[in-house]
């Protein structure tokens, strides 16, 4: 179901303001994963595979298993392959930094995502169509207490948990940020060679596959129809200052857009927000949206 999807962001400095206004000229900035601020971040591991799976893995299935191993030296060679396995991580250090994420949520008051990624109520949150592109890709994350296990064995059905469990899956203690993502990763060559032939077995899954080989790339800025661009909810604590410099750039380059300003309940621990009218912007601004503030 189509839904608005939010980003919170700060604003009060002139690279931050310069990212506003990137995304109100239609190009926004996947992240690397190693930047992030969870430690565990794409930490799945190796789910430990049964004594069968194991013996395939060491191509001693069948005949030759029986013939040259005894039961004890199988089950000797389960107990270690599962206790390697069943502890590593899936993905490497170096293929998190490839990865470029888009990090959404559903909410634009949530009091805690405010504090964290807005600069302490200080900047903004924007509000973005989910029936647009890249939004329109974006899957939530699920939250469990362990952390995800990948099956060793078959590559195919591996690439397609590793999208699932390691960019999807995080720790309970993240769940009050309700998130989604938006992913752009590398498509190996032989990933590719595998989409190819699954199209020419399968040519009703050509949407599918176009929509996942769409998704290749890494972490940078990526062109969007600023048309996803909904809402604008300013911060609670934004200096007037800031305030008019943000509203300045959104007058300039996206005045269709709804402008909000979040203020403090004064019953409860919420926030409220109201709609700016159009007559308040209307005014002569006190700074430039590339000089600094009046």
């Amino acid at each position: 179901m189509k839904q608005t999807l939010y980003k919170y962001m700060p604003v009060q400095s002139e690279e931050a303001l310069e990212r506003l206004v990137a995304i109100l000229r239609g190009q926004i900035y996947y992240s690397s994963p190693a930047s992030f601020n969870d430690p565990f971040e794409m930490s799945a591991i190796f789910g430990a595979p049964d004594q069968d799976e194991i013996m395939e893995l060491l191509g001693e299935r069948s005949a030759f298993a029986d013939l040259y191993l005894s039961k004890s030296a199988r089950a000797k060679i389960y107990q270690q392959v599962r206790a390697t396995l069943g502890t590593n991580r899936v993905v490497s250090r170096e293929w998190i930094e490839l990865i470029g994420v888009l990090c959404l949520t559903t909410s634009p008051d949530n009091l805690l995502m405010w504090a964290h990624y807005a600069q302490n109520h200080t900047g903004i949150c924007l509000g973005f169509d989910s029936g647009f592109e890249p939004f329109s890709t974006a899957h939530p994350v699920h939250y469990q207490e362990g952390r995800a296990l990948v099956a060793p064995l078959n590559t195919v059905s591996r690439e397609q948990q590793l999208v699932e469990k390691v960019l999807f899956v995080k720790s309970p203690h993240w769940r009050y940020e309700s998130e989604w993502r938006c992913i752009k990763r590398p498509v190996r060559d032989d990933e590719n060679a595998y989409y190819r032939d699954l199209y020419r077995q399968q040519p009703d899954k050509c949407e599918d596959i176009a929509q996942l080989l769409a998704s290749e790339g890494g972490p940078g800025r990526y062109e969007f129809d600023v048309g996803a661009l909904r809402r604008i909810y300013l911060g609670a604590r934004m200096r007037p200052e800031w305030k008019e410099r943000v509203m300045a750039a959104v007058d300039t380059d996206t005045p269709f857009v709804k402008m909000h300003e979040m203020s403090l309940d004064n019953r409860y621990f919420k926030l409220n927000s109201q709609k700016l009218r159009d007559r308040l912007r209307q005014r002569p601004s006190v700074g430039t949206v590339h000089g600094r503030p009046g």
